[in-house]
């Protein structure tokens, strides 16, 4: 008796559930199957319960245009809606990088080392039409005559300064600063450098993978080419280099190279190089290449420059690009003692601006085996 009083309910709660159950599998057929039809972004939903990584494209049922569904490109069946938003809020932008607009423009400045030697290819690169960043080795024969032509041709002057490598075999040059020479050794090395043309309003180090790494000296030849009131330039040859520390923490006007366009001599990887330092200068508005007086280079180059200017990119001098710790350039000298050694430079001005724990700090770079190298390490 009590059982045939609940038949009625029973039987509408069946009758309800095939209802729902016909309208669900009929509202979740196979998408592939029903027409479809690209509608607006803003038409649609964002946010989908999984997190994509991949793009997603908004789709309408033409049958029922008021059910937007986000489909996944790869399988195409619908995803379940975490929330619709309003349309305005509905905007579907690009994944790709959005590089914000810089403020002067993106800026790139080429610097060529060992200039001087190789003559041919040397006036080749002067000839270039774009205001190129020369370096030019000081014990190069006939300096004047090619420094004035690059000068003449809108081109920036340095001195490209050698510097002792990690491989102490190899000849460094006729004028060269290397370990274990005293500080008037090393001014004697630095004075004939300086005399070596006129013009250069820079230096950087030619090699120095293992005299860059050492405090000491690098404190005493900074202070002098920050007497010279030029920048100076850390070719970065070794990753643990504390030339480009110092000479910032010294006020000088100084950077760093962010790549190398020619140590694998080949037309493809130049070509590399210079779509890495268009990437790099857009993400920080400029960068720094280094490259050498190399038929790859030469080429790579005159087939990249005529591309610039639909980038927007500009050739700058690097002098456009150093920077300097105004707070800093005008610190007076102030000696520093090390370990009080005979090569202590307590007896000689260096290292201005910089402290003696940040000289310490710096030179544990020099005790640290199993600090990583980048990829590119030159002499």
């Amino acid at each position: 008796m009590i059982l045939r009083q609940f038949v009625p309910y029973l039987c509408c709660f069946l009758l309800a559930a095939i209802i729902v159950a016909a309208g669900s599998a009929f509202y979740h057929r196979d998408f592939r199957h029903s027409k479809i039809e690209d509608i607006e972004p803003a038409a649609g939903v964002m946010a989908a319960k999984n997190q994509l990584f991949e793009s997603v494209r908004i789709y309408r049922d033409v049958n029922d245009p008021r059910k937007p569904r986000a489909v996944h490109k790869s399988y195409q069946k619908p995803l379940v809606i975490k929330a619709a938003l309003r349309p305005k809020q509905m905007v579907m932008k690009n994944r790709a990088e959005v590089v914000p607009p810089h403020k002067n423009g993106i800026k790139i400045a080429v610097v060529i080392d060992d200039m001087g030697m190789d003559k041919k290819r040397g006036y080749e690169l002067i000839d270039l039409d774009v205001p190129l960043t020369l370096a030019f080795l000081p014990y190069a024969g006939g300096l004047q005559k090619m420094t004035r032509a690059a000068s003449a041709n809108g081109h920036e002057l340095m001195i490209h300064m050698p510097m002792q490598p990690m491989n102490k075999t190899i000849n460094i040059g006729t004028i060269g600063l290397k370990e274990g020479m005293s500080y008037s050794e090393l001014d004697e090395q630095l004075a004939q450098a300086f005399d070596s043309f006129d013009g250069y309003v820079g230096l950087n180090n030619h090699m120095g993978s293992a005299l860059t790494q050492n405090t000491k000296i690098m404190c005493h030849v900074l202070s002098r080419v920050k007497s010279k009131d030029i920048y100076f330039i850390d070719s970065k040859t070794i990753s643990t280099s504390v030339a480009g520390k110092m000479a910032r923490g010294m006020g000088m006007k100084t950077a760093e190279r962010d790549v190398f366009l020619d140590h694998v001599e080949s037309p493809e990887f130049v070509a590399k190089a210079l779509v890495n330092a268009e990437q790099v200068a857009r993400r920080r508005g400029s960068a720094i290449v280094i490259g050498h007086p190399k038929t790859v280079t030469i080429e790579g180059l005159k087939a990249w420059i005529p591309t610039l200017k639909a980038k927007g990119i500009e050739i700058v001098h690097a002098s456009a690009l150093v920077k300097q710790d105004e707070a800093r350039a005008s610190t007076l000298l102030q000696p520093i003692s090390l370990d009080g050694g005979e090569n202590s430079v307590a007896d000689d001005f260096a290292c201005d601006g910089v402290a003696k724990e940040d000289a310490q700090e710096a030179a544990v770079f020099m005790r640290d085996p199993v600090i990583p190298q980048l990829p590119v390490q030159l002499p």
